[in-house]
């Protein structure tokens, strides 16, 4: 079976007229059945269309609905789909006030069954959806599971419902619906589920489908809304339905970045294919190298710097907003601190991930890790999971940036530590969790002797982890490790001798140690001999540091009397060994069409710089997507994104068209009076054409502010002394002031 997650693009009103008139004729008229299939093998393919606004005002699942019945089904291909979730369908088939179910065969598009609508972002309607596809498919050779709406990552769930409050569904009830479903039906995995949904592919949902599924495919990164391209899945499989997981897997990937391509969507695109089977060999590495790193604080203080750097500098997501970042990436840069570990991970993700594509802006190597860079409320859901998604690192990450205080990190640590040495069978071991299947171990199976016990952090004796037995699922190991971690188990004391228990509390007060970026609010700025705005860090002050860009204001305290925000930018100059920081401004500015931006650049990487900058697109607030590519010295537009209401779900993107109308906005302050509040206010508006781009600008004649921004681990941040800046001609004047 595939369980597909997906979303779409805002349509124009014609395409929606379309859609509506040939979603009406397919369920009246029959096409053609069409001998393609070189096998007499049987694909379901079950989709969970969770509508959501993405449907009610953008019609994006039924413009993949309208891939789906134009396409030409073989004998041999069966789509199974539940819709709901929509307060609005976009077509004249689909009833926003019942939970239908529908198939689409080589005959005909038909209602299978209704009932009064049911809450999508419940895990109950999730396993009642996959168990009727069990039950009633089950003589099909292959299935596949696809997932559809918003995603939010580890942390954010998916499937959201916006006829019942925009519930959605977690991790948690992601593990009971699939449990639930397979303990009313039986053990057979699916060959894929699939998320056709952003930020869905990470390592925490690989671990939980694991038990479930052969193959994951998911996004690193948002999707565009037009989604997966289904007709090009359906001619595939009606062609050689014959094929298996990983023949499809790789058609789902290449059609699906062929679309995004075809649509301008592709600079950003990003989607996995990931064998499952490898998943808790990685996820056990990826523990034990946070245990490494724990240990090792107590040597080198340094470790935490080069932690919070490594996890700045990887590959992120949603612009940053929802913790996600590439896992491969950060090993990449912990490489100086944990050389053998970080490589052990790197290597496992080769192994899981057996096919992906990224877009040019893009360098991630399929698979995502959380770190709570973002929100506060993110970081206390992903904690709050009962599943077991709670690595070591995630705690590390947690003490480092305050999620969670040093007793607690006291607790945790040591009963994590002991949960992994004591279960490490089901992880590392393949006959251990595959032997129900009758699967066998790979040849690359890590022996206990080769492992490297790290320093610094000893199993506490007591309480024992309850241990995991071959044929465990991973809803057991998921509730044994909340009571070992939350402490519900029956022994909450951790006991063993006290030097033990001294040396985690040495280390969590290392690793919990506030990072206290405010001493550098304020901080000096000099000149240096060839007149470079230049800023000189001690090392103390440099270890505070994570990231240092600028923020610039335009500033008139004699006509308009107002303060503008224009963004930030990350065009300054940092010597991280010597602490030196030095200014490249220049006098422009990002513009689109002559239009200034307030463009703030979200992500820094050697080849390219991430900008987000707040517009109204045909009068609705969103967010507009561009990156600066070093390559050609030119900016480049990715596309789209409305602004999300909460934390939770990422909107999907689209792309600006000829003749959208775009207002520019800024954020303004009143020098007029003490009110400090800073209000979004509508600048320019302009109409879209064929040749509109973002150029920098130069930012005439006036008052500019200038400062430094050091931004540390957890986010926060300080700034600089203000530079004022006189424009006048080809001419800058700058003043320091005190």
């Amino acid at each position: 079976m595939v369980f597909l997650f997906f979303n779409c693009s805002i349509l124009d009103d014609s395409m929606k007229r379309i859609i509506v008139y040939f979603l009406a004729v397919a369920v009246c008229i029959c096409p053609l059945a069409v001998s393609w299939a070189k096998s007499d093998e049987s694909w379901v393919v079950a989709i969970y269309l969770c509508g959501s606004d993405l449907e009610s005002q953008n019609g994006f699942a039924s413009f993949n609905l309208l891939q789906m019945v134009e396409s030409k089904f073989s004998k041999n291909v069966k789509f199974v789909i539940e819709t709901g979730g929509a307060s609005q369908w976009q077509n004249e088939v689909i009833d926003p006030s019942k939970a239908q179910r529908y198939e689409i065969n080589a005959d005909d598009m038909f209602l299978l069954e209704e009932v009064p609508g049911k809450n999508m972002g419940a895990s109950r309607t999730l396993g009642d959806f996959i168990t009727f596809v069990k039950k009633k498919y089950k003589d099909a050779d292959h299935m596949m599971l696809i997932v559809w709406d918003h995603g939010g990552g580890s942390a954010g769930g998916f499937a959201f419902d916006e006829n019942h409050n925009d519930d959605y569904l977690t991790l948690d009830e992601l593990d009971d619906a699939l449990e639930t479903a397979f303990k009313a039906t039986d053990d057979r995995k699916f060959d894929i589920i699939g998320f056709d949904a952003c930020l869905m592919a990470t390592l925490d949902v690989a671990m939980i489908l694991e038990p479930y599924a052969d193959y994951m495919i998911a996004s690193q990164e948002t999707e565009p809304g037009t989604g997966w391209n289904y007709t090009a899945i359906i001619n595939s499989l009606s062609k050689n339905s014959g094929q298996n997981a990983q023949q499809l897997g790789k058609t789902v990937v290449d059609s699906y970045i062929q679309q995004c391509n075809e649509n301008g969507d592709g600079d950003d695109a990003t989607l996995s294919l990931v064998n499952l089977k490898k998943i808790p060999k990685l996820f056990y590495d990826y523990a034990m190298l946070g245990f490494e790193i724990a240990g090792s604080v107590t040597k080198n203080s340094s470790v935490l710097r080069t932690y919070g750097r490594a996890a700045s500098s990887a590959d992120s997501y949603g612009e940053g907003k929802y913790g996600m970042i590439d896992l491969s990436g950060f090993m990449q840069g912990l490489s100086a601190v944990a050389a053998n570990s970080s490589q052990t991970v790197i290597n496992d993700i080769r192994d899981a991930v057996v096919y992906r594509v990224n877009g040019r802006y893009h360098k991630g190597a399929g698979l995502s890790t959380f770190y709570p860079n973002a929100s506060g409320t993110l970081f206390e859901q992903y904690m709050g999971l009962d599943v077991g998604v709670i690595n070591p690192n995630a705690v590390v990450s947690a003490l480092m940036l305050g999620g969670i205080d040093q007793s607690e990190g006291n607790s945790i640590l040591p009963r994590l530590y002991t949960f992994y040495q004591e279960n490490k069978n089901y992880f590392l071991d393949q006959a251990s969790y595959t032997a129900a299947a009758g699967q066998t171990k790979p040849e690359n199976e890590v022996k206990p002797e080769d492992e490297v016990k790290p320093e610094g952090l000893q199993p506490a004796p007591a309480p024992a982890a309850p241990q995991l037995t071959a044929g465990s699922s991973v809803h057991t190991i998921n509730a044994v490790q909340h009571s070992v971690v939350i402490g519900t188990s029956s022994d909450t004391q951790i006991g063993g001798p006290l030097g033990t228990m001294q040396n985690v509390n040495e280390i969590t007060t290392l690793i919990s140690k506030k990072i206290d970026i405010s001493k550098l609010e304020d901080h000096d700025i000099e000149f240096d001999s060839d007149n470079t705005l230049t800023v000189k860090l001690t090392r103390d002050e440099l270890d505070l540091v994570d990231e240092v860009n600028f923020v610039l204001f335009y500033y008139d305290d004699k006509d308009d009397k107002i303060i503008m925000d224009l963004g930030s930018d990350a065009n300054v100059d940092v010597d991280w060994e010597k602490g030196i920081i030095k200014d490249n401004f220049g006098g422009n500015w990002p513009a689109i069409d002559g239009h200034l931006l307030r463009a703030e650049v979200v992500y820094t990487g050697e080849d390219y710089l991430r900008y987000e900058s707040p517009i109204k697109l045909n009068g609705r607030r969103m967010d507009l997507l561009f990156a600066y590519d070093f390559s050609d010295e030119k900016y480049h537009i990715t596309g789209v994104r409305e602004v999300s209401g909460d934390s939770n779900g990422s909107k999907r993107t689209i792309q600006l068209r000829p003749g959208d109308t775009v207002t520019t906005i800024m954020e303004a302050s009143s020098l007029a009076t003490d009110n400090d509040d800073w209000i979004e206010a509508d600048i320019d508006t302009f109409k879209v054409t064929e040749k509109t781009r973002i150029e920098d600008e130069d930012l005439g004649d006036g008052t500019l502010r200038y400062m430094f921004k050091f931004i540390a681990a957890d986010g926060n941040s300080a700034t600089s002394k203000i530079v004022e800046i006189e424009m006048e001609g080809d001419t800058m004047n700058q003043t320091i002031l005190d």
